[in-house]
């Protein structure tokens, strides 16, 4: 399920029969939004599902029968932990969401019906392009993700390892999980070189497809240039019309 946190911009309605009560708030940076009737409300941690249970019962006090719908309007960006074989290791921030050209008019239908569902979120692949990648000593049959657990299932953190490779072979998007805010991503080490993975990750995109290097000194035309991904030094030297 996923847990709200401090940027979340959601839409609460407590009852159809009293549309006053309707908010639209911003979880800020403590972690609380503010609810009219009840004031302040600590909110960052729960999913969706317990806050609505939370705010059923505090309601009670003012609304006969409250019939609480929660819908995520933004979601938050997302920042992730990623360590292991990657060419940029580190922490990286990724979109909330992402709106396709053809999804924009697909969110504004889904408004006006009360549903804020964006078009798709982020996910493992996402990440690991956005870190620049795998090397070449990157084993993609072993990718292990850390994330929190809700509180409903006792909260702390939990983990799952996913051969990431079969999404590259085969097209099954099982292993390429949404990707959550506070997620951890260890991209395990390979006892040989993994060429072709690599090669494999350029051709799906996951790797990017050229890179820039400079080359200087005693070639007919120095500077920076653009080669594909996995091209040799040699390559390189060609590339600047040769050596002088």
């Amino acid at each position: 399920d996923y847990i709200i946190g401090e940027g979340d911009k959601i839409f609460i309605s407590i009852s159809r029969s009293v549309p006053d009560l309707d908010s639209e708030v911003i979880v800020d940076g403590t972690g609380t939004i503010y609810l009219p009737r009840l004031n302040r409300v600590f909110v960052s941690g729960l999913t969706i599902s317990e806050l609505i249970t939370l705010l059923n019962e505090k309601y009670l006090e003012f609304v006969t029968t409250p019939r609480i719908q929660v819908n995520i309007m933004e979601y938050r960006p997302v920042r992730v932990f990623i360590d292991g074989e990657i060419i940029n290791p580190g922490f990286h921030i990724l979109p909330g969401s992402f709106i396709t050209e053809s999804g924009v008019a697909q969110e504004q239908n889904s408004k006006e019906k009360g549903n804020f569902r964006p078009s798709y979120f982020p996910t493992l692949f996402d990440a690991i392009r956005k870190a620049g990648g795998i090397n070449e000593f990157a084993d993609l049959k072993r990718i292990e993700v850390v994330r929190k657990n809700n509180l409903s299932n006792g909260g702390g953190k939990i983990k799952t390892k996913l051969n990431f490779l079969e999404v590259l072979e085969t097209g099954d998007t099982t292993n390429n999980i949404r990707i959550l805010d506070g997620d951890v991503i260890r991209v395990a080490k390979s006892q040989e070189l993994a060429l072709k993975q690599v090669r494999k990750a350029v051709i799906t995109n996951l790797n990017p497809r050229f890179i820039e290097v400079y080359v200087s000194g005693r070639v007919e035309e120095p500077g920076k240039i653009k080669l594909t991904k996995g091209s040799s030094l040699r390559e390189a030297i060609e590339l600047t019309g040769g050596t002088k």
